[in-house]
């Protein structure tokens, strides 16, 4: 598989707050039921604690799409056209995901085809050492 074949949904949630969300439902996202537009926009995001950020060369072909006449069908993120790489974060204001517990899942509903892989990102928090000097 080529790394132009590779697309990537990624649903991060980390933050620079040392706040850890209590909560066993992290974050869930439905997207507003909101007309699409030919690159996916912050707008589209229905959770108002999330922020989301596209990344990579191919982001400008991503879109939230939706079928209208099917009953019962959700908003949802699609790069069918996309050429090139890209992926989607969704960032929740003021908590890190505690993923350290042998409990920690994540979940999603994907549908993969055309040779595209789905992969999770995740941002690591980095914690500084305090090196001493004078010896």
């Amino acid at each position: 598989m080529t790394p132009r074949q590779i697309s990537l949904l990624a649903i991060a949630a980390i933050v620079a707050s040392s706040a850890i969300a209590a909560d066993p439902l992290y974050f869930r996202e439905d997207w507003k039921e909101i007309p699409f537009t030919l690159q996916i926009t912050p707008e589209h995001v229905a959770n108002p604690a999330l922020r989301m950020e596209l990344h990579g060369q191919g982001k400008h072909s991503v879109k939230k799409s939706h079928h209208e006449n099917k009953e019962n069908d959700p908003f949802y993120v699609w790069s069918g056209k996309c050429e090139m790489n890209w992926a989607l974060s969704l960032k929740k204001q003021g908590f890190l995901a505690h993923l350290s517990s042998p409990s920690a899942k994540v979940r999603w509903r994907s549908k993969q085809s055309g040779g595209h892989a789905l992969h999770l990102l995740v941002k690591l928090m980095v914690r500084k050492r305090a090196e001493r000097s004078g010896r």
